[in-house]
């Protein structure tokens, strides 16, 4: 079995963008995801140059931060502060798609812009995967001949039909390290865990961060990240992996 172990939120702030470092250079982490709108994007660009192995997708953003464009541009997109609405969850969502469009490319632009060559792409909160967005991602990932993550969603018949269609290449997600489930038991009986899936690649997304004042003023899911942190970072749990023939490795695997 193969997996991306992807951190999720590169670029929110300091504590994250050292977090996901350390977890690379001394841990399992082989993956991360590049917040293009947020306040630690040039510190993440600077240190995913340093870590040339460490592979970089866009985590496209609708629901945190402000947008790369003006928000003259993206009405729909924004509140009265020019920040971005609290889209989440599975409500529609009530956007002028053209908007988002121009948007989610502006965000991809960045990145590459920034000299960093994306491997996949995501969504911050899942938001590529909303019923409303998933066929604008699906564009993009064609666009760009990037893959993208799945994570099965509120209806997997209609969406493995789109990606399908699309011929889109996706890792299948699985996000139960995450909360409870942040546990160094987890990666030690990962194989049992996960073998019932039928699938020779798994995605797991993660989120390790030191604890910063951003974090933990702005961001529900705080103490475990720092959880995530220790565990991803504890070399029983590589060599645990790796005993059990789990190959760790990046996007790049299915581009």
């Amino acid at each position: 079995m193969k997996i991306i172990v992807n951190a999720d939120d590169f670029g929110l702030c300091q504590g994250q963008n050292f977090g996901i470092q350390l977890a690379h250079r001394h841990g399992i982490v082989t993956s991360a995801s590049l917040m293009p709108n947020m306040k630690g994007f040039i510190e993440a660009v600077n240190l995913a140059h340093e870590n040339p192995n460490l592979g970089i997708g866009v985590h496209l953003v609708l629901s945190a931060g402000k947008p790369v464009l003006s928000a003259d541009k993206v009405k729909s997109l924004v509140g009265i502060d020019g920040s971005f609405k609290k889209f989440n969850g599975m409500k529609q969502l009530n956007l002028n798609i053209d908007e988002l469009e121009n948007e989610w490319r502006a965000q991809i632009e960045k990145v590459i812009s920034s000299g960093i060559q994306p491997d996949h792409l995501d969504g911050h909160h899942h938001l590529h995967q909303h019923p409303d967005t998933f066929e604008l991602t699906l564009k993009l990932a064609k666009e760009y001949k990037l893959p993208i993550r799945y994570l099965p969603g509120v209806d997997p018949v209609r969406e493995l039909q789109l990606l399908r269609q699309s011929g889109v290449k996706y890792a299948y997600c699985v996000p139960d390290f995450y909360k409870e489930g942040v546990t160094r038991e987890y990666f030690l009986n990962f194989i049992g865990l996960h073998e019932h899936l039928d699938q020779d690649l798994l995605e797991v997304m993660c989120h390790p961060a030191y604890l910063d004042p951003y974090i933990l003023l702005h961001s529900s899911y705080n103490l475990d990240r720092v959880k995530e942190l220790a565990i991803l970072t504890d070399d029983s749990i590589k060599k645990s992996l790796l005993d059990d023939g789990v190959q760790l490795t990046t996007f790049k695997e299915i581009q």
